[in-house]
């Protein structure tokens, strides 16, 4: 759950950064970025199958490979489609800095969603694959 806070607070760093700023200061947000999401994914990934049982697991690969590609084309059309917003509201032609930042920061407030419902969780999912089951 820190995990998903921070991705959040990191999309937020992207977001507030400017030309005149250092190129090291975006480097070192992007590598954090890119930590983050990969913390996540293996996070996700861990207890996607925690407690499929083995007769369904093909079922529950297929299902969840096909909604984990669907919720990224989400974020994706979801940031095209606030950058297209804005622009429409605008009325400029092309999408500024400010608009890109906006993009961002809804793309990094939607997926803050997901951190109040992994805490939804019962404290023993996955107990299986750690051994842990009482």
């Amino acid at each position: 759950m820190i995990n998903g806070l921070s991705a959040a607070v990191i999309f937020a760093l992207i977001a507030g950064y400017r030309p005149p700023m250092p190129m090291w200061t975006i480097s070192i947000v992007l590598v954090m970025a890119g930590a983050a999401q990969a913390v996540q994914f293996s996070a996700y990934n861990t207890v996607a199958y925690a407690d499929i049982p083995p007769n369904r697991m093909s079922a529950a690969t297929s299902l969840y490979s096909t909604m984990q590609q669907i919720m990224l084309s989400s974020g994706i059309c979801i940031a095209a489609g606030t950058l297209t917003v804005l622009n429409a509201l605008s009325g400029q032609s092309e999408p500024t800095l400010n608009d890109f930042s906006i993009a961002l920061l809804v793309t990094g407030g939607i997926s803050l969603l997901a951190t109040p419902i992994a805490g939804t969780m019962r404290p023993s999912a996955g107990a299986d694959m750690s051994g842990n089951r009482s």
